[in-house]
């Protein structure tokens, strides 16, 4: 059965799009699964397939915005050739963009598409088009899939399947020495945030928490800040910094930019924090969970539906310095709370391996193409 993987982004932006190439690397391992890679250029994405050993074809999707609609039309005709050429018996479309060419093209070629949905915004007028075009729709939350209801007269388009991650450089790496690399002094705790630079991740709410914490326990805190700028030089960059040094923290946080090396950064680390204003699933907590890292986040989105209050992590309110400052000073006064939610958290990583999480959507795979193509209704049946 071969099956086409759409992606729209040359760059490796999060964890969408990591985990999309390892979905792709567990399918060449599938018998009856053939997979054929479309990538719309060279870049981070296709240097990564390269890595993995994973052969793709260049087949770009430009932006359909303002006159870019204008490419609609022959792309989409132009894919569905090329799906009716490879035999192709189902689509996933890695992203909003190419959900319109896929779907279209999936229309036109007669091959259903399946919608992979990893975010929580919505778009009302082109997302309730995906919907239409979609014949599964696959998201990594129940708390997005909440977000498409609105757009469906039916709700069994839709499949929850949370995301899964490669866990074995987790639980094995060799611990990096943040101590060492970042001049920290070695009474400090190391609170780890490992997550794109931009706003709604949360990171002011992490520098203003650090300013309310009481003297004595910021005195025993270091933040690492781990994750690179969506573009380089962005103004939000330079507001953290800013903040910090307004708050007289900045000797209390290190920068460590984009890190390949995340499995011995995380274990190397005391805490993690995931401060996320809406984060649709939290790839990065069952990470640190395979890491053996404990786990503090926002308790709403994906963290609150994957993590236990008290038993597999440490859950407060959004957009909250004082909910921040808070659950740091009380996990780092308590060892054995710490180390409960660091031995539960590596149990409970092991329902979200890359292994469930593949065959889960190879499952949605072999289900769309024994269905009949014209089965295309979203009525309920």
């Amino acid at each position: 059965m071969k099956v086409a993987f759409l992606y729209n982004s040359t760059r490796i932006i999060g964890g969408g799009e990591i985990g999309f190439t390892e979905l792709i690397r567990r399918a060449l391992e599938v018998p009856d699964i053939d997979p054929l890679v479309l990538v719309p250029g060279p870049g981070e994405v296709s240097a990564r397939l390269d890595k993995l050993g994973v052969v793709y074809r260049l087949f770009s999707l430009p932006g359909l915005r303002g006159a870019g609609v204008r490419h609609w039309p022959p792309i989409t005709r132009r894919l569905a050739a090329l799906m009716r050429a490879e035999e192709c018996r189902v689509i996933h479309a890695n992203g909003a963009r190419c959900m319109l060419y896929a779907g279209a093209a999936g229309r036109l070629a007669g091959i259903p598409v399946l919608w992979h949905v990893r975010v929580l915004e919505r778009d009302r007028r082109l997302d309730h088009v995906r919907s239409l075009l979609a014949r599964r729709i696959v998201c990594n939350s129940r708390a997005v899939a909440a977000t498409l209801k609105p757009y469906l007269t039916a709700s069994r388009k839709t499949t929850v399947i949370y995301n899964g991650v490669d866990q074995a450089p987790f639980r094995t790496a060799r611990p990096a020495n943040l101590h060492a690399e970042f001049g920290i002094p070695g009474e400090r705790r190391i609170v780890l945030v490992a997550a794109l630079l931009v706003e709604w991740k949360g990171q002011r709410d992490v520098v203003e928490a650090l300013a309310l914490l009481p003297k004595g326990v910021r005195r025993a805190v270091h933040v690492v800040f781990a994750g690179r700028e969506l573009t380089p030089g962005q103004p939000f960059t330079t507001e953290l910094r800013q903040l910090a040094r307004r708050n007289e923290v900045d000797g209390h946080i290190s920068w460590a930019g984009h890190r390949n090396d995340l499995p011995a950064v995380m274990r190397g680390a005391d805490l993690l924090l995931l401060p996320s204003h809406g984060e649709p699933f939290g790839r990065v907590i069952a990470e640190a969970w395979a890491a053996g890292l404990p786990v503090a986040a926002t308790g709403s989105g994906g963290p609150a539906e994957i993590v236990e209050h008290g038993e597999t992590g440490w859950l407060f309110r959004e957009k909250s310095p004082s909910a921040v400052a808070a659950s740091i000073s009380t996990l780092l006064r308590q060892p054995t709370l710490l180390k409960r939610l660091a031995e539960n958290g590596q149990k409970r990583a092991e329902d979200f391996t890359l292994e469930k999480h593949a065959e889960a959507l190879f499952r949605c795979y072999r289900d769309l193409a024994r269905t009949p193509h014209d089965d295309d209704s979203d009525q309920p049946g």
